[in-house]
């Protein structure tokens, strides 16, 4: 065979490799950089008061373990995100579920529900900022018809975070819906009829085979979706400012007034070292634990 010919048959094999090879180096060059770039100014000190960084050793994580407002923004995150993840999965699963049947007019009402994931973070939190107005909203209204006096839903400690974690659930939960509905519509028929002959009730089907067989599926959800409410911070920041207070300071808002409020940019970048790192390792060890069949190293 020609040397032609075999530079053709190579390229023919592996011509999915050779056409992505160009981007992900590009990728990977920009992430090398951004990330070497970042541990590098994590070990500087640089504010609006020095022009350039002067480097500082490790000084910004030693003030991170000292930073009781850090531990208070990171413990908040975590609440966020349980609370969360699992109030979207629960919804989504009861929501699939219930319409995983032939009933009429059921692509409407599917479309329906997805409708809240279409709208962009910024909208749908203006659009929930108007709802849970203590004055002109929507939501005390009806609530003072029933003779009930609404709360400042924004404005008081108790319940702003309350209030996030409402829209963020409202806003992902079709996410999990469709994720579901795909697990559930791809699950063997013959495992049902089995149960069926077997005389098996709807309530055993659902605990003993529906859910089991979801295993990966809900794992996997559970898994892409908290990496996305870990970076939580459009919602709150249209939305409460991270206040009252300190009330719904989540860590990523925390590292942006580091960041871009007070200018401390080498403290910000150690934080957000700090959250990389938590996620990375706590995902591996949610991966290992669970056995979760994912691409992630």
């Amino acid at each position: 065979m020609s040397l032609s010919k075999r530079v053709g048959a190579w390229l023919e094999k592996r011509y999915i490799g050779c056409f992505l090879a160009p981007a992900l180096c590009i990728m990977g060059a920009f992430a090398l950089y951004i990330t070497v770039a970042l541990i590098y100014l994590s070990l500087c000190s640089w504010n609006t008061t020095s022009p350039a960084p002067s480097f500082i050793g490790i000084s910004n994580y030693l003030n991170i373990l000292k930073d009781t407002v850090f531990w208070k923004s990171l413990g908040r995150t975590m609440i966020f995100v349980v609370c969360t993840v699992t109030g979207e999965i629960v919804l989504g699963f009861i929501v699939a579920y219930a319409l995983n049947r032939k009933i009429r007019g059921l692509g409407v009402i599917r479309t329906l529900v997805i409708v809240p994931m279409a709208v962009t973070p910024v909208v749908a939190a203006m659009f929930w900022k108007i709802m849970y107005d203590p004055s002109l909203g929507p939501i005390n209204y009806f609530l003072s018809l029933l003779g009930i006096r609404g709360p400042e839903w924004l404005g008081s400690t108790s319940t702003a975070l309350i209030s996030v974690l409402i829209v963020n659930i409202w806003e992902w939960m079709p996410f999990s819906f469709l994720t579901i509905t795909a697990g559930l519509n791809a699950l063997p028929k013959d495992a049902y009829e089995a149960a069926m002959i077997d005389g098996a009730t709807k309530f055993q089907t659902l605990f003993k085979l529906t859910i089991p067989m979801l295993k990966q599926v809900l794992l996997t959800l559970i898994l892409l979706r908290t990496i996305d409410a870990m970076k939580a911070f459009d919602l709150v920041f249209t939305m409460t400012r991270g206040g009252p207070g300190e009330s719904t300071q989540l860590l990523p808002y925390y590292i942006y007034l580091k960041g871009f409020q007070w200018f401390d940019l080498g403290y910000a970048a150690a934080l957000s070292l700090v959250l990389l790192l938590i996620c990375n390792y706590g995902f591996k060890f949610f991966i290992n634990k669970t056995g979760v069949k994912v691409f992630y190293d």
